[in-house]
């Protein structure tokens, strides 16, 4: 229990270094993140949600630089939504804080997903992007998003399926900071009780770090990869739809 609390605040450590460095969490990923994977997951939500004019969205654990946030409005241009962003990481805070300053429509407030600080159903839709794996208790974050959300969760998460990101968690960087992913079974496991759960994957491998002018040729094959029956569960993310009852 000690060692897996030290390699959690080793973690938090690592991502306020890099968030104080004004860096994006998704520098680790290259372009591939920013300019595919981002833009897809964002994609794949106007699926479940448009128009969201009017509506109260959180996300949960969205440090970095608002890639997020600045899809979304980009996404919806002309609609006015209020979003909230939390992060644990007070660099992250810091930076969001300073970036959205003179935004009404942002607000940025630090908090841990495991233990969030609203009151029970306060937002229309509840996000989260690449965090579960991360926390050290996976079902008590999806009971919190679950708790103040009115309507709906969506996320990205690892795919627990991939046989390419099981490979990474065996390294030894993963293995550090407790990453570990989730099966789809074990993902709806957690939701349980909710009204309905649809988990679709995508992101079928892209090597990392490659350059925005050489990675379409990856992108093609990821998108024909993740409609391949079976194969297609071998994608390193999965998004996650919950509807609430």
């Amino acid at each position: 229990m000690k060692s897996q609390e030290k390699r959690l605040r080793q973690d938090n450590a690592a991502w306020d270094q890099l968030y104080a460095a004004g860096r994006s969490r998704y520098a680790n990923e290259g372009d591939i993140g920013i300019f595919y994977r981002l833009p897809k997951f964002v994609r794949m939500f106007r699926r479940y949600f448009s128009p969201i004019h009017n509506l109260e969205i959180l996300e949960v654990g969205g440090g970095g630089l608002g890639e997020m946030y600045d899809n979304l409005a980009a996404s919806f241009k002309g609609e006015t939504f209020h979003y909230t962003v939390t992060e644990y990481s007070e660099n992250a805070v810091k930076v969001l804080q300073k970036k959205y300053a003179g935004n009404p429509s942002v607000t940025i407030v630090k908090a841990d997903a495991q233990n969030l600080i609203f009151e029970d159903k306060s937002f229309d839709i509840v996000l989260a992007f690449d965090v579960m794996h991360h926390v050290k208790n996976p079902l008590k974050m999806a009971q919190e998003l679950m708790r103040v959300s009115r309507n709906h969760v969506f996320m990205c998460e690892a795919c627990g399926w991939s046989l390419v990101r099981k490979t990474v968690e065996k390294t030894r960087a993963c293995r550090e900071k407790g990453e570990r992913s989730y099966t789809p079974a074990r993902m709806r496991g957690f939701f349980r009780g909710c009204g309905f759960v649809e988990i679709v994957p995508f992101y079928f491998f892209v090597p990392p770090k490659v350059k925005k002018k050489f990675m379409w040729p990856f992108i093609a094959v990821s998108e024909i990869g993740q409609r391949i029956p079976g194969l297609r569960w071998q994608s390193q993310s999965m998004s996650v739809y919950v509807r609430l009852k």
